[in-house]
């Protein structure tokens, strides 16, 4: 089986006399995986997603997606319909005068038939839960609504792959935790790789791999429980600690040690309770 993404020696700059934005990346991901990405402002996070649909395209190095070099002009068409890119603001991603035109944008111009269309709107709302606002404007929608509506938009094309730019940061929490949960439902039942570039620390938590980049380069790469409980590195990184971890080495200073080292404040309370429960 051929890796959706592999990614060797990808270096890049805006100007020709610039500084380099990203330096000999090599990555491969593996189909089904969520790899989030995380790193300060400025570190090629960013960058590097535009390259995974064909946006920017290698001056050296390359980007293969599905065995397709996207320096090859005659297999764009292809990549970006194996890869759907959801943006920061949902707000450049919506076309359409009504939730159901904004999905169908992208199938018109796949060239998609009508009935096959209305299957494909109409499946892809219900996944992301707006099936009930088919026939709302979208300038109306909350933010997590508008948010939905992009990857509906995305997933109604069938990609392989999705892309997360900071999908979520202009979200609240419950908007947040909206849009997580539909990615996490996709991933479990339609086994779409996931990649998100994100801020978030508890986001990447719930990643199998996390990408630390800084100054254009990945500077590690391991599970979520490695890299997040690795306090020094998170700080000289300038990234936050998540805040369960933060707790953790409190309640361990206060003489309280739990069996396993939590991410997410969930898993937390849970441990808190088995702890409670044994006591």
């Amino acid at each position: 089986m051929v890796d959706p993404i592999q990614i060797k020696d990808l270096t890049y700059k805006y100007d020709t006399d610039g500084e380099e934005v990203l330096k000999k990346i090599s990555l491969t991901v593996k189909k089904g995986e969520w790899v989030a990405i995380i790193g300060h402002n400025g570190s090629g996070k960013s960058t590097l997603s535009r390259f995974l649909n064909g946006l920017l395209v290698p001056e050296a190095g390359e980007v293969i997606i599905n065995g397709m070099d996207t320096r090859d002009e005659d297999k764009m068409w292809e990549i970006r319909k194996y890869v759907g890119l959801v943006f920061q603001n949902p707000e450049n991603q919506l076309v359409g005068t009504t939730v159901k035109d904004d999905i169908a944008f992208g199938l018109e111009n796949n060239g998609v038939p009508t009935m096959e269309m209305e299957e494909r709107i109409r499946n892809s709302a219900e996944k992301v839960g707006i099936a009930h606002l088919l026939s709302e404007e979208p300038h109306r929608l909350s933010g997590g609504q508008k948010q939905r509506l992009a990857i509906a938009g995305i997933i109604a094309i069938q990609p392989s792959v999705i892309v997360l730019d900071e999908s979520t940061s202009m979200l609240d929490p419950q908007g947040r935790k909206e849009v997580i949960q539909t990615v996490l439902h996709l991933r479990e039942t339609e086994n779409i790789t996931v990649i998100s570039i994100t801020h978030d620390i508890d986001e990447a938590s719930l990643a199998d791999r996390i990408l630390v980049m800084s100054d254009g380069e990945i500077v590690r790469d391991g599970a979520p429980e490695d890299i997040l409980t690795d306090e020094e590195f998170l700080i000289d990184q300038s990234l936050d600690v998540p805040f369960s971890v933060k707790l953790q080495r409190y309640l361990l200073k206060e003489g309280i040690n739990l069996n396993h080292v939590t991410l997410s404040l969930d898993d937390l309370v849970e441990e808190l309770w088995k702890l409670k429960s044994n006591s």
